[in-house]
């Protein structure tokens, strides 16, 4: 009797032994193809820069080079520089990515996830002009450019579509009464 209640303890130990470690498998592979999946879906496979990330001209023979080489499916052109977001009650960092809306669809996986339309919505709405016959008239407030932000981005702001939001390069500067301040620029969310 005495060796068995040892056999059974055993055995129920080897059982949640494997258990365990088979339960905690299946979430680092869940997490590690949800980590996968973001990092791959925001940026494209291949990245072709110069050194410290400057900018270069874009010409036509260079994307007809890039695009006739041989498992290129589709490229794009982007820039992209760190900055701050603020919300009307929170703010936090980021990257702001621009993009070229009619190619980086075929580029950015993540692109393909947002609702149909979406992307249009961040084509800039231009201010309606001032009437020519009177000098005095004022022109209707313009209404801000577009931008996309990722889910966890607005919940830590949040934000939600619709809402405004005010980016702020601390990188490019604008001259104040007060010396050099950031440059910021208000943005309307059209997508999560």
């Amino acid at each position: 009797p005495a060796l068995s209640v040892v056999t059974a303890i055993s055995v129920v130990g080897v059982t949640l032994g494997v258990w365990l470690v088979i339960v905690s498998l299946a979430i680092l592979s869940g997490f590690e193809h949800d980590l996968r999946k973001k990092i791959i879906g925001a940026h494209a496979h291949i990245l072709i820069q110069q050194p410290q990330s400057k900018p270069f001209p874009l010409d036509a023979s260079l994307l007809s080079a890039i695009e006739q080489t041989e498992g290129v499916e589709a490229s794009a052109a982007y820039v992209e520089g760190e900055v701050a977001v603020a919300s009307r009650s929170n703010f936090n960092g980021g990257v702001l990515m621009g993009i070229d809306l009619k190619a980086s669809p075929g580029v950015l996986e993540v692109l393909k996830s947002l609702p149909p339309g979406t992307l249009d919505k961040l084509e800039p709405v231009s201010a309606v002009a001032a009437l020519e016959d009177d000098p005095f008239a004022f022109a209707a407030p313009s209404v801000p450019p577009g931008i996309i932000v990722g889910v966890e981005m607005a919940r830590a702001l949040s934000i939600k579509e619709g809402d405004d939001v005010r980016v702020i390069s601390p990188t490019l500067e604008v001259l104040t009464p007060l010396g050099p301040a950031p440059k910021s620029r208000g943005f309307r969310v059209v997508g999560i």
